[in-house]
This record gives C-alpha cells, structure tokens and sequence, in this order.
C-alpha cells in the first residue's frame, strides 16, 4: 500500500507541475497576443495615413477602434489627464490615468509594453503639470494620488496667476 500511495503522490506532484507550467505558457501567449495585435494596428494606421485606403488580405474584421491613436501631440495628454481629474470623485493614481487611457482608446490592457510605455508618458506628463502648478499629489501607499490643484489653467494646462493673461 505505501507504494501506490507514493506512486499516487508523485503522479500528482508531476500533474500540478505541468499545469503551472502550461498555466505560464498561457500568460506568455496572451501578452504576446496583445502585443502582436497593437503592433499590427501600428503598422495599419501607418498604412492608412500613407494613403492606402485597399484592402489589407490579412486585415481581421475588428471592432472600430474607440478613441484616437496612441500619438500624443503638443498637451493632447496633458488635457486628458487634467480631464480625468476634473471628472473623478478623488484623487487618481498615475496607472488609474494610464488604464483610463488604454480603455478610452480601444487597446488591449492586457500588452504590457504598451501599457508600461502609457504609464512613463502619463508620469512624465504629470511631473510637468506639477511643475507648473497645475496638478499636486499625495504619496500613499508607495504610489502617488493626484489631484488637480484648482488653479486657473491656460491652454497648456498651466496654473495662471490671478489677473494674469494666459
């Protein structure tokens, strides 16, 4: 009996290894999945603003993407991120900020480089609007809490100074 027993246990102990293991090929597939799939979005927005308005042989038949592309022009982010503050009941972490991002634009959260690269331009965006008084943030927690700081701002997301001209 206390053979089968161990022969039992091994046979499980090897089951349980391979399902973590074919559960991490999974998460690695998914990543690559999504990473794929924004990167193929890439290159057919490049397409079209290069003009061609063919049909792509391979082009899946996707949802409309929601939102605009993943380029931010001169305060493009600056304004959604002083929009995301002004619309929460609180204060929003830098990745709260990010994930809004993703999700108003259409992409998949699930593509960690893509999400990475959104949260270092949000963070970067976020140091500028405190620098220039726009934004302040609380640490809690490890992470900061932003807020807008209920300046004035101009058309740059900048804090004006009452009675200036901005």
């Amino acid at each position: 009996m206390e053979q089968g027993d161990d022969g039992f246990k091994r046979g499980v102990s090897a089951l349980l290894r391979k399902r973590g293991e074919i559960l991490s090929d999974l998460t690695e597939t998914r990543e690559r999945i999504a990473q794929n799939q924004n990167d193929l979005e890439a290159v057919e927005r490049c397409l079209a603003l290069m003009g061609h308005d063919g049909e792509l042989p391979t082009q899946d038949k996707r949802k409309p993407k929601k939102g605009r592309v993943v380029l931010y022009y001169r305060n493009e982010l600056r304004t959604f991120i002083r929009r995301a503050l002004e619309s929460s009941d609180g204060p929003l972490t830098t990745r709260d900020i990010a994930l809004d991002l993703i999700d108003r634009e259409g992409r998949n959260p699930d593509d960690r480089r893509l999400y990475n690269d959104i949260v270092k331009r949000v963070s970067a965006a976020l140091g500028k609007m405190r620098n220039d008084g726009a934004v302040t943030a609380e640490l809690a927690k490890g992470c900061h809490a932003w807020s807008l700081t209920g300046a004035k701002l101009n058309a740059h997301n900048k804090a004006v100074e009452p009675g200036a001209s901005g």
